[in-house]
């Protein structure tokens, strides 16, 4: 029943880390100052959202899934380390951001942007997600014991809250005008904290798994009694 259970609170997370990367709002906030802007970044949304999905659903379907005992354990053990290694991940991240002088360097990629066309944006966005996030919580969901409906429910849900980083700001340009004019600037401002971003999000999802590995080890713990 375990393995069966708590599937958000197993695979969300990392879902999370995916729509924080810098990669994907920088990318879309510089893709919302170019010509074709509300075109450009849905064709980069549809790309994000293509690429994590497609690798997810390889990575479920290539790998075997584990006794629910063991899956349970072996998904407790799994969180756990990747918890440390958020947490570890955002003080590295925050001492990097105390230690840098001067202003924040924009990343050279967003410089070529500006006539970009919804083909090569879609390409982007098919080429920055954090591949290597990927795969971990697809063999988290196999080793759950889970129906079809909800193993579908699941991935799709994966995919779409890896995609909100990119989704979010062309949401709120095509809902406001005043969020137009303010592109330029709330770039800007997402540059110079995007390290500050990546470290708070990587501490909140850090202790988000140390508290699910730590339930489901007592909660194996009280079953084995």
């Amino acid at each position: 029943m375990i393995a069966s259970q708590g599937w958000a609170s197993q695979i969300l997370p990392t879902a999370l880390v995916i729509a924080a990367s810098p990669a994907s709002y920088l990318a879309v906030l510089t893709l919302l100052t170019t010509e074709r802007p509300l075109v450009n970044a849905w064709a980069f949304s549809a790309g994000w959202f293509t690429a994590v999905l497609g690798i997810f659903v390889l990575t479920y379907a290539f790998t075997s899934p584990a006794p629910p005992q063991t899956a349970s354990s072996a998904n407790a053990l799994l969180s756990g380390v990747v918890g440390v290694l958020a947490l570890i991940g955002a003080v590295i991240v925050w001492r990097r951001q105390r230690a840098s002088t001067g202003e924040p360097k924009q990343p050279k990629w967003l410089t070529r942007m500006e006539r970009i066309k919804p083909i090569a944006a879609f390409g982007l966005g098919f080429l920055l997600p954090t591949y290597g996030l990927i795969p971990s919580p697809a063999i988290h969901l196999n080793h759950m014991d889970l129906s079809t409906t909800t193993v579908v429910v699941a991935t799709l849900t994966f995919a779409l809250v890896a995609t909100i980083g990119a989704i979010l700001p062309a949401v709120l340009y095509g809902a406001s005008q005043a969020m137009r004019e303010r592109m330029h600037g709330l770039r800007d401002r997402a540059v110079a904290n995007q390290m500050k971003i990546v470290a708070a999000l990587l501490v909140a999802v850090g202790l988000t798994l140390l508290v699910s590995a730590v339930t489901t080890a007592l909660s194996l713990g009280s079953m084995s009694k």
